[in-house]
């Protein structure tokens, strides 16, 4: 069965097209290595270099070859045909300048804040997600306040529960009410890389929004302590245009600075 690719060029999307028109875009120069594409709809924007075959021997810097979406040689003559006429309408379409798009594919993935607000021929390449380890504080501190307090039910009198209940219920409310506050962060926070764009937003009753250009990003930091490490989360903290933004317990934050750093390295 034949791949269906959509293929970004010059920040416009087309798609769905099949190997032997991957493969001839790649061989007039269309397609550039640096570019994105993305084997059918629910699949991951990767860089053009990193398709087996497609421009020859695959750099260092490649997937791996189980997980890698490879150019397959057909034998078939009425295919390969078939296959080469598709290649030369789309090259044809691609340089007619009264058609910008063959089939504009929306980006993928997720519904949110980030995909309703892209802008024209702006598609997503990367999300990150907010780690569970953003639970583990308020959740450690309601366990001891109850296991405590059925420790004193059990072995002391009425006394010294009230006295007990004075000091846990409090710990135990506020440990509550940070639960609930951090499933919201966990559940509403996104943080996307798209082509032209890194998006971060925060809340859900108050938001906080970072929409910054890539060449307007001055610096991204990745700080993470030795349970950030363990754990793979950490704070992100993003520098532009004289402000500097932090955002907490995010996803494998290495991930999300290598995909900023790498498009910032094509453009």
């Amino acid at each position: 069965m034949a791949n269906n690719w959509y293929v970004q060029l010059d920040e416009k999307l087309y798609g769905p097209i099949n190997d032997a028109s991957l493969a001839s875009l790649a061989a007039v120069g269309k397609l550039r290595p640096e570019m994105f594409v993305r084997l059918d709809k629910n699949g991951e924007w990767i860089q053009a270099k990193k398709v087996k075959g497609l421009f020859g021997k695959p750099s260092g810097n490649h997937l791996d070859s189980s997980n890698k979406p490879t150019i397959h040689e057909k034998n078939d003559s009425a295919n390969r045909q078939q296959e080469n006429i598709t290649s030369k309408n789309i090259i044809n379409d691609i340089d007619n300048p009264n058609l910008t798009q063959i089939d504009l594919c929306d980006a993928p993935f997720r519904a949110g804040y980030a995909n309703s607000n892209l802008q024209k021929d702006e598609i997503v390449l990367y999300y990150a997600d907010t780690h569970w380890f953003i639970f583990v504080l308020p959740m450690f501190f309601l366990f001891f306040t109850t296991l405590c307090g059925l420790v004193l039910m059990f072995k002391f009198g009425p006394a010294e529960l009230t006295c007990y209940a004075f000091v846990s219920i409090p710990v135990a409310v506020i440990s509550l009410c940070s639960l609930v506050s951090r499933s919201f962060q966990y559940f509403f926070n996104e943080y996307a890389v798209t082509n032209k764009r890194v998006i971060m937003k925060c809340g859900f009753v108050s938001v906080r929004t970072l929409e910054v250009l890539h060449n307007k990003i001055a610096s991204l930091s990745v700080i993470q302590d030795i349970i950030g490490m363990c754990f793979d989360f950490g704070t992100v903290i993003v520098s532009a245009m004289g402000d500097k933004q932090t955002f907490s317990f995010i996803s494998n934050p290495s991930a999300f600075r290598k995909r900023v750093q790498e498009f910032q390295s094509v453009k």
